[in-house]
């Protein structure tokens, strides 16, 4: 540990945590000399805050209580205006990135978030052990066989769909919902309420509502970057598309849990939203992965973390219409396939989601609302 005076203070610096976030995709704070010209682009840094600027200097010292009492990370949306003119090509959009990592990392399971962020086969490992025990379940229940039926049942009995998406979600909404307490604390320790009284801290928190509803609805603050415009339309299509497919997993689970004559008819409404919603999530991924092949590919790094999270989603969609390709074609194997596949590839997802960017869609929300809520934006 290392001590630096700063501002009439003493951080205290833990290089460890300084390396941990050059390997999450900070490696560019070394070279940024403060000159300042990130935070005076950002279209996003407000009432005079000196993000990025304050959170690659933050990286630089390896501060830790900093970086986790900062909702900067949060307040970032990464359309990296502020990379493409870096004049040290330091690359603060990817800092803030790594913030994020680092924050996520610290308020979940730390070495299992180490594994799936740092380590290529820890995302082998997770996929492996979610096959597992998708197989193992039809197993246990005598189904680990090709059925004699196009009916998704009969691939899958209900018990099986029912106990693995508990097991998974329950995980994963445990994992989350601490990890939202622990961030909304760490920043309430560091940003604390300009505001004393508890009435005025009340009427502060509920005007501060609006913006995070025009946030979750249309994310107002990502379409300032100008940069970033095609990805927040591609952004917004994914959001809405997964939306749907959530809506319609659960309109399905409650109006027939036991799937009784389940896949239904193209002419079904449930499954025309299925069906519109798979098609909205892959257009709104195609149309970020072409911002990803053009302009934006020379000042924003995606390492496979990144990229994992991408694909799994466009499976997720792509998988989905294609077991209804193949169900439409009468088609009993590749449909059992592509189920499978479906399957095991929503699981992982569920099961990747606290430690992913997933966790920016419960995250960033509260830190918002707590920023405006604190008058810090």
């Amino acid at each position: 540990m290392a001590e630096y005076g700063v501002a009439g203070k003493t951080l205290k610096v833990d290089l460890d945590v300084r390396n941990l976030l050059m390997d999450y995709g900070a490696s560019g704070a070394a070279l940024c000399f403060n000159c300042g010209n990130c935070t005076a682009v950002c279209p996003l840094s407000e009432n005079g805050a000196p993000f990025p600027r304050s959170m690659v200097r933050f990286v630089q010292l390896g501060s830790r209580q900093d970086i986790l009492h900062s909702p900067e990370p949060w307040l970032c949306y990464f359309c990296n205006e502020c990379s493409a003119t870096c004049p040290r090509d330091a690359k603060p959009g990817n800092t803030m990135a790594a913030a994020r990592k680092y924050q996520i990392r610290s308020a979940t399971i730390g070495p299992v978030a180490d594994m799936l962020v740092t380590k290529k086969w820890g995302i082998a490992l997770l996929l492996a052990v979610t096959s597992l025990f998708y197989f193992a379940g039809l197993y246990y229940v005598g189904a680990l066989k090709l059925p004699t039926q196009l009916l998704f049942q009969a691939f899958v009995p209900e018990e099986v769909m029912h106990i693995a998406g508990m097991v998974a979600g329950i995980f994963a909404v445990a994992v989350m919902g601490i990890a939202i307490l622990r961030v909304l604390y760490w920043i309430s320790r560091g940003r604390q309420s300009r505001y004393i009284t508890i009435s005025k801290k009340i009427s502060a928190a509920i005007r501060s509502l609006p913006l995070v509803i025009t946030e979750v609805v249309a994310q107002r603050r990502m379409s300032k970057c100008e940069t970033g415009r095609p990805r927040w339309i591609g952004h917004m299509m994914t959001m809405w598309g997964f939306i749907g497919l959530f809506v319609t997993s659960g309109l399905i689970y409650m109006i027939n849990p036991n799937l009784t004559n389940y896949p239904y008819s193209f002419t079904n409404p449930i499954q025309i939203l299925a069906n519109v919603s798979a098609a909205v999530l892959i257009t709104g991924m195609c149309l970020i992965l072409l911002d990803r092949r053009n302009h934006r590919a020379t000042t924003q790094d995606h390492d496979y973390f990144d990229w994992v999270f991408f694909y799994t989603i466009f499976a997720a969609g792509i998988t989905g219409l294609v077991v209804e390709a193949f169900r439409f074609s009468g088609l009993l194997m590749p449909t059992f396939i592509a189920y499978s596949i479906h399957i095991i590839n929503v699981l992982f997802l569920i099961a990747f989601a606290p430690f992913s960017k997933f966790a920016h869609v419960g995250i960033r929300p509260f830190v918002i609302w707590y920023s405006k809520y604190a008058g810090l934006v």
